[in-house]
Formats: structure tokens, sequence, C-alpha cells
């Protein structure tokens, strides 16, 4: 009877160590279900500012605050903006409260990031010719 156990313990190690080494295949690689926001492939515009939609996670930036700072980043863009104009520097000190059902946080943090370095790119880097002085 100990024979008998001790051979099933075997068979289920045996299992185990073959089950573990890949023979039917490994796991598949995880997959985003998330939706990811669309990216300009060039400069971003003010309305494509106002057409980014990201991800709700269950914890995450609060919209109402992304959304306020992404309307004045596009008047900004638009040249609509009457206080001052948004830069770089202030995207990147731009803080957001977390909480329940918010937006992806590597989502938004990607957007500002990219926003920050369009607002605060050298003029030889945006195509525009600067007058020449004489």
């Amino acid at each position: 009877m100990m024979w008998l156990l001790g051979v099933i313990a075997v068979a289920i190690i045996a299992t185990g160590v073959f089950l573990a080494s890949d023979k039917f295949g490994s796991m598949p690689e995880l997959v985003e279900d998330q939706p990811v926001p669309r990216l300009p492939e060039g400069d971003f515009t003010a309305q494509d500012v106002h057409e980014l939609r990201f991800a709700q996670v269950l914890r995450g930036y609060a919209p109402h605050q992304v959304d306020e700072v992404l309307d004045r980043v596009a008047a900004h863009l638009d040249g609509t903006s009457l206080a001052r104009p948004v830069t770089g520097a202030d995207l990147q000190q731009a803080s957001f409260s977390v909480v329940g059902r918010g937006y992806h946080m590597a989502q938004v943090d990607l957007v500002i990031d990219r926003l920050a370095w369009q607002l605060d790119r050298p003029p030889a880097l945006t195509g525009a010719v600067e007058p020449d002085a004489e």
C-alpha cells in the first residue's frame, strides 16, 4: 500500500515537471484591453487635444482635473487663450488627484510629456522660420 502512494506521488510530481517545461506551449502574452489615445504623428493641434480619449481605470487621475489642463492647452494652441501662455514647465508641474474610475495614469503622463516637449521646443525645431536679423 505504501509503494502505491509513492508511485502516485512520483506521478504527480513528474506531471507537474512535464507541464512546467512548456511542452504544451506557454501562456500567451498579456493583451492590453484598454483603449489607447490617438496621438498625432506631428504636432498636436487644438482639435487633436479636444479629441483625446483616455481609458478609465479603477484608480486613475481625476478626469475633471485632466480635462481642465487639456482645455487650457487646447485654448493656447488655438490662440484663444486670454491668460498667460501655457508652457511645458506648467504641464510638467501639473498634478492630478488619484480617484476611483479615473483616467489611465500612464496614458495621461505620455500625452502631458509630449505636449510639454512640443510647447518648450526651440523655434528651430518647430518648422517655423525665424526672420533674418539685419
